[in-house]
């Protein structure tokens, strides 16, 4: 059975967090060829649950989490990009402006945002191709029309909604008025 939309919208959101946070220690490790000291680790954990909020909003602003869209197309892509650069810009002014963070560090955040980018398109291309081939809820249409034919192709064409339209019941009123898709024919 499918998990409900708001348990696969969850596991998006968490999936997100958990790559923000391992990129934010990967980008650490890289910049600063190691673990780094004590006091920017402290400065870091200070900032850690405002920059990954931030980033969630971002996500969130762009639609990311609309199960319509979450599939692997250009356009998600191109919407993940977009929100990455939103995020980017939205980082460097909060950590540039707000004096209680203490950090200015530019390489870093280039670094940081160059593994979050790739770590995000893996993450999200596997859960969008995980949700698309999950067990399906299976729907009859009952009599036939060009709403029931667009409806059909709908859920064809996005999988990740969980739906698949198997069958349609003809009645005899609606008879050689609109011909089937050839699924069902």
């Amino acid at each position: 059975m499918m998990p409900p939309r708001s348990v696969k919208t969850l596991v998006l959101a968490l999936g997100d967090i958990l790559v923000f946070l391992t990129a934010l220690l990967i980008a650490l490790v890289v910049r600063y060829g190691g673990p780094p000291d004590a006091a920017l680790l402290g400065l870091y954990r200070f900032a850690a649950p405002f920059l990954v909020l931030l980033w969630f909003a971002g996500f969130f602003i762009f639609q990311l989490y609309d199960l319509k869209t979450a599939k692997n197309t250009t356009r998600f892509f191109e919407r993940l990009s977009r929100a990455i650069v939103f995020n980017f810009v939205a980082t460097v002014m909060l950590l540039y402006t707000i004096s209680e963070f203490r950090l200015r560090p530019l390489v870093f955040l280039i670094i940081l945002f160059a593994v979050m980018t790739l770590m995000l398109a893996l993450w999200r291309a596997a859960a969008h191709a995980t949700f698309a081939r999950l067990a399906k809820e299976r729907v009859l249409f009952l009599g036939i029309a060009e709403e029931t034919a667009s409806l059909s192709a709908f859920l064809d064409d996005n999988p990740q909604l969980g739906f698949v339209a198997v069958a349609c019941i003809q009645s005899a009123s609606t008879e050689n008025k609109i011909s089937l898709p050839s699924k069902f024919g």
